[in-house]
């Protein structure tokens, strides 16, 4: 493979609403600005950019949504960051839809963008955001994914910048496509035939020696199979169309925090620094991913959080607090107070309910926080056992209560359908909690609200054999569980159980739903019907309840947590 120089080597033009951190100027290390003459520049956490002989290498970074949503993902932010820090890398953005759309007015989403935002930036899926080079005229294509479905943008993105879908087919001057972000670790088959290699593991950690590694392929000349072969070489990467003796090991992390490197009106969190407080959980949920794979906890140290949100304050007075568990950071009081201190507009995610104290719930509300997001996840007590979320009605609507009595004036319970080991009573059970929350926040002028989300059986998790209800019960359960709030005046939202399903087998399925995934993409066939085409029982591979010995697709990945511990925490 050679590198090859950009056709278009024209002045960038970033979107002109977006505002980079003058921390990481990212306007000077894009397209033309990485001579390699200028003295080395330093990112966010203070370190050199990395340095790499040769010819430059063109990167675009692509993210399967929206520009909206693109640009609110931290993963996102921390992949361009270790791009743009290696001197002589060329790095794009694209997005599937680059226009912003609608933005939620409510909770963490803030205010919606201004009319006439969507339709700023071009909706050419296959082009870059700064130049608009089709992505067949990089280098490396470098996917960041975090929800199974937006598989379909990918194959979609890569049709519309004129790169061959599927790996087998791309020749010797095609760019390399690369898949790195959360679905790498959870599952990466159903993709894997479209992909030539997936990055897994920390973005700092991983990025490094692969953009080494694909220097040193050029340098001596190596045509695509010798190149693929030397990128399986690398920790945290794996090469699907090469056997493998032993499943890959994601790279460890670097040590460096997420934050953004820019904000924009146009975003979801519109302009929102995001900054990273905690990594990991450490609860066992047995239901959640998250904590699985991002094992041991971390919690970020309170002054370097500190010093992150007064680099964001450079550009905005709006913080978002990023963490799985934002309650169990040793230090989130001193973190709030010197939130309060500098007069911030705080947003947060959900809050673990044990952790939510008089004082907590009193500092989110003088920071500004207007909705808080608890997520007791079923009605019934011994059903929250069951899945591993040990807390007592009471700790519940006490939690609620405190949030209400600091000031906050919406509180969002957030509840799934369809739990392992549930009964017919779910509904009524998550009725019943919901009348006594409602009832201990309207004393403070507070209102309840509640979402409602189908269970999805993850790969990674001790569910991942359990086998996912039908649809049809999730729409009677959703339903009437819909109809006992309306009778409480609860205002409830709905995940479709449609889509859950077809998340269910995209999480849990094999290379056997690449051809079901190309043909919905480039075809525009149903999903249903284009399983069906390519023979694929969704039946069975959703709805069943997994053998214990069953040999799993993921498992080519080996992210810490084996079978025996799963069953284990069953």
């Amino acid at each position: 493979m050679t590198c090859r120089h950009p056709s278009n080597t024209g002045q960038p033009s970033f979107p002109e609403r977006e505002r980079w951190l003058p921390s990481f100027d990212g306007t000077r290390r894009s397209s033309g600005h990485n001579s390699g003459t200028e003295p080395p520049l330093t990112g966010a956490g203070g370190d050199s950019a990395a340095v790499h002989d040769g010819p430059e290498l063109s990167v675009v970074l692509a993210y399967p949504e929206k520009y909206s949503i693109g640009m609110s993902n931290l993963g996102v932010h921390a992949a361009l960051r270790a791009f743009l820090e290696i001197r002589g890398i060329d790095c794009e953005r694209a997005f599937w839809a680059q226009a912003s759309a609608k933005v939620e007015n409510d909770g963490f989403a803030g205010v919606a963008p201004e009319p006439g935002v969507a339709d700023r930036f071009t909706d050419e899926a296959g082009r870059s955001v700064e130049t608009r080079r089709a992505l067949s005229e990089f280098d490396v294509v470098a996917f960041s994914v975090s929800f199974e479905g937006d598989y379909f943008n990918i194959v979609r993105m890569l049709a519309a910048g004129g790169v061959e879908p599927l790996a087998s087919e791309r020749g010797e001057g095609s760019p390399l496509v690369v898949v790195g972000g959360v679905c790498s670790h959870l599952n990466p088959a159903p993709i894997a035939p479209f992909i030539d290699a997936f990055l897994i593991g920390d973005a700092d950690a991983l990025i490094p020696p692969f953009v080494h590694a694909v220097h040193e392929s050029a340098g001596r000349g190596e045509g695509r199979t010798e190149q693929l072969k030397r990128l399986s070489g690398v920790s945290g990467v794996y090469v699907p169309s090469l056997p493998r003796s032993e499943p890959v090991s994601p790279a460890p992390w670097a040590g460096r925090w997420a934050e953004s490197l820019t904000v924009s009106p146009d975003a979801y969190f519109r302009n929102m620094f995001l900054t990273e407080i905690s990594r990991g959980c450490s609860r066992g949920c047995r239901f959640c991913a998250a904590g699985e794979i991002q094992r041991p906890v971390r919690f970020r140290p309170v002054q370097e959080v500190i010093a992150s949100v007064e680099r964001g304050l450079e550009v905005t007075r709006r913080i978002g607090l990023v963490s799985a568990a934002l309650g169990d950071h040793p230090d989130i009081v001193e973190i709030l107070r010197a939130l309060h201190e500098r007069d911030v507009e705080l947003n947060i995610s959900s809050l673990r309910m044990e952790a939510i104290t008089s004082e907590v719930a009193g500092l989110l509300a003088a920071c500004g926080v207007r909705t808080a997001t608890i997520a007791p996840e079923a009605g019934e007590q011994t059903l929250r056992r069951a899945i591993g979320k040990s807390v007592t009605d009471e700790v519940v609507v006490d939690a609620a209560e405190r949030l209400a009595a600091g000031g906050i004036r919406k509180i969002r319970a957030y509840f799934m359908t369809g739990l392992p080991g549930g009964g017919p009573n779910e509904a009524a059970a998550v009725a019943d909690l919901c009348e006594r929350i409602q009832a201990a926040v309207h004393r403070h002028g507070a209102r309840l609200s509640a979402s409602l989300s189908p269970f999805v059986p993850k790969p990674r998790t001790p569910f991942q054999w359990a086998a996912m209800a039908p649809e049809r019960d999730h729409r009677r359960a959703i339903s009437e569980t819909r109809r006992l709030l309306a009778g409480l005046g609860v205002q409830t939202t709905s995940a479709g159980p449609r889509e859950a399903v077809r998340e269910a087998a995209l999480a849990r399925g094999g290379e056997e739903l690449a051809e079901v995934i190309r043909i919905v993409a480039l075809e525009d066939v149903p999903w249903k019907a284009a399983a069906a085409r390519a023979g694929v029982d969704l039946i069975r591979l959703v709805h069943r309840e997994r053998d214990v010995d069953e040999v799993f697709p993921w498992e080519v990945v080996d992210v810490g947590r084996g079978r025996e511990a799963l069953r284990g925490a069953c």
